[in-house]
């Protein structure tokens, strides 16, 4: 998933929907590292392919326009996200809010939970 896409989510969505599997433990949100420090390409394959199941939460569960996400989760698709980088989200203020597998990233605009399978490498 490119860092542009969650930008997208951000600015429409008024709270934050990035991350990294890798970076700088900040007390529940995790500091960003550049793509090249990670390596590979991320935008390769989708985070969340058809038929993904989520944590128990629905973090991170395949979505789109019309498989939809459960509870108090939303879709990133409905905030302009391409096919195959979407995924379930919600709100969050720290990691355990986010279940196994995803952490709460926070930025100025918000926050937003992220499964470690969407983070950008």
């Amino acid at each position: 998933m490119q860092i542009g896409i969650i930008g997208t989510i951000l600015f429409s969505a008024s709270m934050a929907i990035a991350c990294s599997s890798s970076g700088t433990d900040t007390g529940g949100s995790k500091t960003p590292v550049s793509a090249g420090d990670a390596g590979g390409d991320a935008s390769e394959a989708p985070c969340s392919p058809p038929g993904t199941k989520g944590n128990a939460l629905g973090i991170g569960a395949y979505c789109n326009a019309t498989v939809k996400c459960t509870g108090d989760t939303f879709c990133t698709a409905d905030f302009g996200t391409k096919e195959g980088d979407s995924f379930c989200s919600r709100q969050c203020a720290k990691d355990s809010e986010c279940g196994e597998g995803a952490f709460c990233y926070k930025e100025t605009r918000g926050a937003g939970c992220v499964t470690l399978a969407c983070a950008p490498k």
